[in-house]
């Protein structure tokens, strides 16, 4: 007989895609609970969605950018060790894209393994397809928990690709073409009346990097919701939601940008001046932010700026494309005007019911990982992610869940490590005369090869040069 850890789900909203009593009744292999299946899947796909889960979510996107910055780029000039220090740090950022992709299979793990466990309590949509499957064959990108780790993808590869200009810039290379050809997988896209030969690597690597990958992701999915007129209903029904969420990821966004603009103005004791000096730099991108610019002229972007200024916004967008697709086939399951309007009801219940319920916000708090974060556990924390990798064909939707908390672990485990690197690489440079980090702020402005060659030069002692080579500028 299975032990429950409850005997209802955490929320009303579940029941329309779930039969409650079915899952009351449901033992999976005599061991695990129907309810306790539905609340950990349902929780991972749609509790994300909450007003104080998109807000956190949010903040943590921040903090990414904030740390993913922190200690700037190290430069490999000057010694071997350094150009090995440069190595590890790429191979970081090359294992921080790998292990959301890695999240993201777990996901689709989880959700395949529950729909074959209670397939006997889905409500159905036609006499093949359940709600909840449909719902998430169409908005599967926009996902807040698959959502989520495409932008931590696309920022890691934003810095990817600031290493890389470092690197050129210490090493004189111009990548107008081997660099190019063999990060974006091939000669990259060329388009009619523009200089595609000599166009910044940045706009090179980032543009095959949506061409190639993000923008065909997202553009099956998005005129799936567009042929199935979900977003009329998102519209109609659930845009206050994205509208709130937007309001207070523009009074963060303002905050933020307010208390940059005070701490570089702030004059502060000799011994603080390194410490307001590295918070600069992980925060300069706040004022060319579009939410801290709004209404007035945030001045020239730069690529990496860029998509570090569009990341959050699908995230803000999500409820009005998740909440409407679950409304257009809610209403082509042919329900009846009452039942459509009470899954209203209920959307706004469940995205407001922290204001009414702290209870719920723990519990929301507490599945996004705010709660309980100790890097003592990375050792579980990945052989998790291995058993659930070995066995995918055993692996209970708690095994798969687990796992996903475990790639989050791991990857702040690696955020960790990065700011370590560079702190260890400044020690160096007091002790050995290497070459300083280079500002995120300082390389993402330089958009040609001369001028990742000063970016450099400006980091690196008089007596130290990489690999032998003069750094006294490089042919335009």
């Amino acid at each position: 007989m299975a032990k429950c850890s409850s005997n209802k789900f955490d929320s009303s909203l579940y029941a329309k895609l779930f039969d409650e009593t079915c899952a009351q009744q449901l033992q999976i292999n005599g061991e695990i609970c129907g309810v306790d299946t539905a609340n950990n899947l349902l929780g991972a796909l749609i509790a994300p969605l909450k007003i104080e889960a998109m807000y956190i979510s949010f903040l943590s996107l921040v903090y990414v950018l904030m740390m993913l910055q922190l200690g700037g780029i190290v430069v490999p000039a000057g010694s071997h060790l350094a150009t090995f220090f440069w190595f590890l740090n790429a191979a970081l950022l090359c294992v921080q894209m790998f292990v959301p992709l890695l999240y993201v299979m777990l996901i689709v793990g989880a959700f395949t393994r529950a729909r074959m466990d209670l397939h006997e309590c889905v409500r159905p949509m036609d006499d093949n397809l359940g709600l909840i499957e449909v719902v998430a064959f169409t908005t599967f990108v926009f996902q807040p928990v698959v959502l989520s780790q495409i932008i931590l993808i696309t920022v890691y590869f934003s810095a990817f690709i600031e290493s890389v200009k470092v690197f050129c810039g210490s090493y004189k290379i111009d990548p107008r073409f081997g660099i190019k050809w063999c990060i974006c997988g091939g000669p990259y896209v060329r388009i009619p009346d523009l200089d595609t030969e000599n166009m910044s690597i940045d706009l090179t690597m980032m543009g095959s990097f949506l061409l190639r990958f993000l923008i065909p992701l997202v553009f099956v999915f998005l005129a799936l919701w567009v042929i199935s007129l979900s977003w009329v209903f998102g519209l109609v029904f659930f845009l206050p939601v994205c509208l709130v969420a937007f309001c207070l990821h523009l009074v963060t966004m303002k905050a933020i940008c307010s208390g940059y603009s005070w701490l570089e103005k702030k004059r502060v004791q000799s011994k603080l001046k390194g410490v307001k000096k590295e918070v600069l730099n992980t925060l300069w991108w706040a004022p060319h932010e579009f939410l801290a610019t709004w209404g007035k002229k945030s001045g020239e972007h730069t690529p990496f700026t860029f998509i570090l200024m569009i990341a959050y916004a699908p995230l803000v967008l999500s409820p009005l494309i998740v909440f409407g697709a679950l409304m257009a086939v809610h209403v082509y399951a042919g329900h009846s005007p009452e039942d459509n309007m009470e899954l209203v009801r209920l959307v706004y219940e469940f995205t407001y019911e922290s204001l009414t319920d702290l209870a719920s916000m723990v519990r929301s708090l507490r599945l996004l990982g705010v709660f309980g974060v100790n890097l003592a556990q990375i050792g579980p924390a990945v052989l998790a992610v291995i058993e659930a990798l070995v066995s995918l064909q055993d692996s209970t939707v708690e095994t798969y869940l687990v796992a996903t908390k475990g790639c989050a672990l791991i990857n702040f485990f690696l955020v960790v490590v990065k700011s370590i690197l560079s702190a260890l690489v400044q020690l160096l440079d007091a002790w050995m005369a290497f070459a300083k980090p280079v500002p995120f702020s300082v390389i993402a402005a330089a958009n040609r090869p001369e001028k990742w060659v000063e970016a450099v030069k400006l980091t690196i002692p008089a007596k130290k040069n990489p690999a032998g080579a003069s750094l006294d500028g490089i042919e335009a």
